[in-house]
């Protein structure tokens, strides 16, 4: 096989693979977007929102401390 062939084949190869990541990338992402829940809040209402993740260790920290304000307020 002539090297130029080699060459040609290992470029093609090498776009399909990175083809299949971004579409994954892509599938991921869309999938964590219909996911998402939409919140409305009434207009004047006084509100703390909060973003949380479940494997984030800030967010882990600081729940339990936000929860007790929730409760004394």
């Amino acid at each position: 096989m002539k090297t130029s062939t080699k060459i040609a084949m290992i470029f093609f190869f090498i776009l399909l693979a990175s083809g299949h990541s971004i579409e994954g990338y892509h599938l991921r992402n869309t999938a964590i977007e219909n996911n998402r829940v939409q919140v409305s809040l009434k207009k004047n209402e006084n509100a703390v929102v909060l973003f949380y993740k479940d494997d984030c260790s800030d967010c882990k920290a600081i729940f339990d401390r936000v929860m007790s304000e929730k409760e004394r307020l």
